[in-house]
């Protein structure tokens, strides 16, 4: 069996784990959720167990009201805007879930609605990406 991660290591990549997912880690107590004879995998299993729990209904009702105010700003956008986001789709599509790492990329989308998709909002099963598209429309020219 290897060695066991330092405890102080353990609670500061947990902290880094949080932070990436959304999630403030000064609202979770991770120096009290972290049992220095555990594992760090076993750690960080039982943070999301309890992130999952304490969030969870929190996080549904705030992505219902997430998607409601995008898709209303998605209408309330030129219909120039429009038609390209319909027919384009970007890069980076975000699927709605209620984990905070994806309310954390609505309100990006938010802020920013021609560079990121969402679906059910603005991207639609027919959409090819910018680069396909680019790329089928130079294969049409030919070099003389």
């Amino acid at each position: 069996m290897g060695r066991r991660m330092p405890y102080r290591l353990q609670v500061r990549k947990i902290r880094e784990y949080l932070r990436r997912q959304g999630i403030d880690p000064a609202t979770v107590d991770v120096e009290a959720l972290v049992d220095p004879e555990l594992s760090y995998r076993e750690n960080l299993k039982a943070i999301k167990k309890y992130v999952s729990k304490r969030y969870g209904e929190d996080l549904e009702e705030a992505l219902s009201h997430l998607l409601y105010t995008a898709s209303l700003l998605h209408e309330s956008r030129s219909e120039r805007s429009q038609a390209l986001d319909n027919r384009l789709k970007a890069s980076v599509v975000i699927k709605p879930k209620p984990t905070p790492k994806v309310i954390a990329q609505i309100q990006r989308w938010m802020e920013h609605p021609e560079r990121y998709d969402i679906e059910g909002i603005d991207v639609f099963p027919g959409s090819l990406s910018r680069r396909r598209r680019r790329h089928r429309r130079s294969r049409g020219r030919r070099r003389r």
